[in-house]
């Protein structure tokens, strides 16, 4: 399987780091926050596989095209979608239709 590196798009601090070794994550997960010139960008995965390895930490000065995190490539499930979304309808508004 291929490995994507996610790269720094640009100089920053880190923020946050939203997944850990061994997660699925499809493409378009936010991955890691950073934050330059006081403004914050998050960074996302731009390929669906497992997550092999996460390099940012927390606080720490990444500079741009810095290693923050690899991508496993590889078919992901899509997570179940909720009844509201699949239906349109809400839970409980279901409920009282069964009822009535």
């Amino acid at each position: 399987m291929d490995t994507t590196p996610v790269m720094a798009p640009l100089q920053g601090i880190v923020v946050s780091i939203d997944v850990t070794p061994g997660q699925s994550v499809p493409a378009g997960t936010p991955l890691v926050v950073l934050e330059s010139m006081k403004m914050e960008y998050v960074v996302v995965a731009p390929v669906a596989g497992v997550v092999r390895e996460v390099a940012a930490v927390p606080g720490a000065l990444v500079g741009e095209d810095e290693t923050l995190v690899a991508i496993e490539e590889g078919d992901v499930e899509p997570e179940a979608a909720p009844a509201e979304a699949a239906t349109g309808e809400r839970p409980h508004l279901a409920e009282v239709r069964r009822r009535g």
